[in-house]
């Protein structure tokens, strides 16, 4: 199981994008089950997001 609270600034994740590896800028807590994760990957300055939900 995700621990939605280990997902911190700088941590590195994959799978959020197709065969790369995701920066993590910032986070959010949304609810108990759900979390926004604003990102960089290593191809792309532009910042990205996206809700994981569990």
């Amino acid at each position: 199981m995700l621990i939605l609270d280990a997902i911190t600034k700088s941590a590195l994740i994959s799978g959020i994008e197709p065969e790369q590896v995701a920066r993590v800028v910032s986070t959010e807590m949304v609810r108990n089950n759900s979390l926004n994760i604003y990102y960089k990957t290593n191809d792309d300055n532009r910042l990205m997001s996206s809700r994981l939900i569990i």
